[in-house]
C-alpha cells in the first residue's frame, strides 16, 4: 500500500494547527494575563472583594467604576446583598456615568431589603445611576473635589406613548419623590428635572453628604426594630 506523502504532511499541517489553537484558547481561556485585553472570559462590570475573619461580621468592597449594565451582569451582587447579615457591611465604591435604569432599580431594591450596611463611597464624579445609587445606601462617604449628577429617566421618543415606558417613568418618579421627601434633593430640584429629560442636575458631593446626613432615615435600626 503506498502513502500519499503530500496528504500525510498536509494532514500533519492541520493537526499542529489544531493543537497550536486549541492551546491559545486554552490559555485565554485560563485566565492567564499576557494579553488580558484579548481575554475570551467576559468580565463584570464590577469587581466584588469580601473578607470572611473569624469573629466579626463579614466585609465586601464592590467596586462599581464601568457603566452599568443589563441585570443579568449583577447576580451574584444581588445575592450577596440578599444573604448578608445584620452583622455585615457592604461597601460600595462610585465613580461613573451611570447606565441601565432596570438595572439600577433592581440593585436598589436589593440595597434596600438587605440586612447588612451598605455605605457608599464616592471617589469620582458620579452621574445618573450612579448617582442614584449613591444615594439609596445607610451611609454616604464622599471625596473631594466631585459631584454628583441627577436627571430623569431618559428614553428613545419613539416609545413615549409606549405603556410599558410611562409605567416605568411613572415608577422611577415615584422613587425620586421618596427622595424629595426625605429633604435629599428639594422639590425645585426635582421640577427642573421633570421639566426636561435633557436637564441636568450637579450637586457637589459634600453639600449631598450634607443633605444626605440630615435628613436620611436609618434604615437598618428600624430593620432591626421590625426583628429583621
Amino acid at each position: 500500500m503506498q502513502i500519499d506523502k503530500t496528504n500525510l504532511i498536509t494532514s500533519a499541517m492541520f493537526v499542529v494547527v489544531g493543537l497550536v489553537m486549541a492551546s491559545i484558547v486554552g490559555v485565554f481561556h485560563a485566565k492567564v494575563d499576557l494579553y488580558p485585553h484579548l481575554s475570551f472570559v467576559a468580565q463584570p462590570p464590577y469587581e466584588l472583594k469580601c473578607d470572611s475573619p473569624i469573629i466579626g461580621g463579614e466585609t465586601c468592597n464592590v467596586y462599581m467604576y464601568d457603566v452599568i449594565k443589563d441585570q443579568d451582569k449583577y447576580i451574584t451582587l444581588k445575592e450577596k446583598l440578599d444573604t448578608a447579615g445584620s452583622n455585615d457591611e457592604i461597601i460600595f465604591h462610585l465613580g461613573g456615568f451611570g447606565g441601565d435604569a432596570h438595572t439600577y432599580l433592581e440593585l436598589y431594591n436589593h440595597i434596600k431589603t438587605s440586612k447588612a450596611t451598605v455605605t457608599m463611597k464616592v471617589e469620582g464624579h458620579v452621574y445618573s445611576a450612579h448617582a442614584f445609587l449613591a444615594i439609596s445606601g445607610d451611609k454616604l462617604e464622599v471625596g473631594d473635589g466631585v459631584y454628583l449628577m441627577f436627571h430623569d429617566v431618559q428614553f428613545d421618543p419613539k416609545y413615549a406613548n409606549d405603556p410599558g415606558t410611562l409605567a416605568f417613568v411613572a415608577y422611577f418618579r415615584t422613587l425620586l419623590e421618596k427622595v424629595a421627601a426625605d429633604g435629599i434633593l428639594t422639590r425645585d430640584e426635582l421640577d427642573y428635572m421633570f421639566a426636561d429629560p435633557a436637564h441636568q442636575l450637579y450637586i457637589d458631593a459634600h453639600e449631598m453628604k450634607k443633605r444626605f446626613d440630615a435628613h436620611h432615615k436609618d434604615r437598618r435600626s428600624l430593620l432591626q426594630k421590625l426583628g429583621l
